[in-house]
């Protein structure tokens, strides 16, 4: 295990706090947020196999996505 596991697993744990923070500020769910990122993120790392870059990856399709959710669901959108 070593070294190689421990800076994923960090960063896992960063990712999972951000989401959570914004999920916050944004009055949604937030272990819901942090949840899929926690998912996103081993899904990435230890299913797919896609390393650290997929892993970044998969945290920026997944704030994309959320994003796409906000705007397509937001009551007040101007058109």
């Amino acid at each position: 295990m070593g070294p190689m596991f421990f800076f994923p697993g960090v960063a896992m744990v960063c990712f999972a706090i951000f989401y959570y923070k914004v999920a916050e500020m944004e009055k949604s769910p937030p272990w819901l947020w942090a949840g899929l990122s926690a998912l996103v993120f081993f899904l990435t790392w230890r299913f797919f196999y896609l390393g650290m870059i997929g892993d970044l990856l998969g945290q920026v399709l997944l704030f994309l996505g959320i994003i796409s959710y906000r705007i397509l669901t937001d009551e007040d959108r101007p058109f």
